[in-house]
């Protein structure tokens, strides 16, 4: 049989190291543009790399994930950290559920943004030696791997919203008071109107909950202590950055960057970037209009 394409898996996930938590729907409508891109593409350049599937993992205490794990993560929230998500990358990827992958024609890529980007770069630890590693790429999204000496050049904007990640309103009194509290605030001001949809569609449930056995109304999906771990993290982002000296020389690594540098200024970012370290990437973007937000 002749196959005139190369079909990708793209795995995708959503893990902000912000205070706006979300779940992995909101991946929803850039998947959406990608397959029409894709259709596109059909048309203009038949033979060239097509999209197979996309599937997006929730971090286990946000989303989905977070409700089934709801009992556990109320109790005590420090129970997992990143390794746990990298784990669940590479768990997938083993499991058979992709079906059986050729590897000439099937080239899996890792997306992730923020602390999820540390999350598919730690996730190629768990395949060794690097040589092994069955990823065609990573794809790294507004990501918090700085050099060490940037891990304490924090923007006003990150302090604000570590400041008040932990206390920040977190139940409504229904779910169209809480749509309506969100869209006159920022950061869902400013999201694709598709984003905002699926965000409040599938990150909110209603109450009680085992963190709020004896109130009512709706909350949020991701508990605000699981937003607040990722400000933990700094040292599972050196681990990131220590992966990334070793397995950018065997796979191409790509940046993506919004260019308004709101929660991230632009000296920490281009940290990153160290030929002398082993860390050379494929390819560096940044998006206009765009930020971390």
């Amino acid at each position: 049989m002749v196959q005139d394409f190369v079909s990708l898996s793209f795995y995708f996930l959503g893990v902000p190291l912000t205070r706006f938590e979300t779940a992995k729907e909101i991946w929803e409508p850039m998947i959406e543009d990608l397959l029409g891109l894709d259709d596109t593409l059909k048309v203009t350049k038949p033979g060239g790399l097509r999209i197979r599937e996309a599937w997006a993992l929730d971090c286990q205490n946000h989303g989905e994930a977070a409700i089934v794990n709801a009992d556990i993560l109320a109790k005590d929230p420090s129970v997992l950290d990143i390794y746990d998500y990298a784990d669940a990358f590479a768990s997938l990827y083993k499991s058979g559920l992709l079906g059986t992958l050729n590897p000439e024609f099937d080239k899996v890529i890792l997306a992730g943004h923020s602390a999820g980007s540390v999350g598919v770069t730690l996730a190629t630890s768990y395949f060794n030696p690097p040589s092994e590693i069955p990823f065609a790429s990573l794809i790294l999204i507004d990501t918090p791997i700085f050099a060490p000496t940037m891990q304490e050049q924090e923007t006003e904007m990150y302090k604000l919203v570590r400041a008040m990640t932990p206390e920040r309103k977190d139940r409504w009194a229904s779910r169209e008071a809480a749509i309506k509290w969100m869209q006159a605030r920022p950061p869902w001001t400013s999201w694709d109107p598709r984003v905002f949809h699926v965000y409040t569609k599938y990150g909110l449930q209603s109450l009680p909950t085992p963190y709020y056995p004896d109130k009512e109304g709706v909350t949020l999906t991701t508990h605000r202590t699981g937003e607040n771990i990722a400000f933990t993290g700094e040292k599972f982002a050196l681990s990131g950055l220590y992966r990334l000296n070793v397995i950018c020389s065997v796979m191409p690594v790509h940046l993506i960057y919004g260019a308004e540098n709101d929660m991230f200024d632009r000296e920490a970012q281009d940290s990153i970037i160290d030929p002398k370290e082993g860390r050379t990437f494929a390819s560096v973007t940044r998006i206009e209009g765009a930020g971390h937000l």
